[in-house]
């Protein structure tokens, strides 16, 4: 066998073996930073304390790290063109009815409503 073609045969499985590594790699971090993104959500959801903050709370959470959208309908079109996983519409339907003052929901039940929602949501590319 000649010398040449083993060194070619070590060079390319070498060469592939860097590539599925970082391949590999580049998945990890990919997959971490979401569900990463994801907890600090949740945690901020459940630190919230009043109805603006949770709010707030809810329209900071993304998965990709965009910035707070302005309003609960931007935040949950978002989320509905970027996520898998969560039903969002009525937990944002009872947010907005408290905020305005014509919803009967306890707070902590609302908070646990999207919590709950979001727990198992994952990124529309990997659903």
């Amino acid at each position: 066998f000649d010398p040449l073609w083993k060194l070619l045969a070590f060079v390319t499985g070498g060469v592939a073996g860097v590539l599925l590594l970082g391949g590999a790699i580049w998945q990890g971090r990919r997959m971490m930073r979401w569900r990463l993104a994801r907890r600090q959500g949740l945690q901020n959801i459940s630190r919230a304390r009043s109805v603006d903050a949770l709010a707030h709370a809810v329209r900071q959470f993304s998965l990709s790290g965009q910035p707070a959208a302005p309003s609960l309908g931007e935040w949950m079109q978002r989320m509905q063109l970027t996520a898998r996983g969560g039903d969002i519409e009525s937990a944002v339907l009872q947010l907005e009815q408290l905020q305005f003052g014509r919803g009967a929901y306890a707070l902590p039940e609302l908070r646990q409503t999207f919590l709950r929602a979001l727990a198992h949501i994952r990124p529309e590319s990997l659903a």
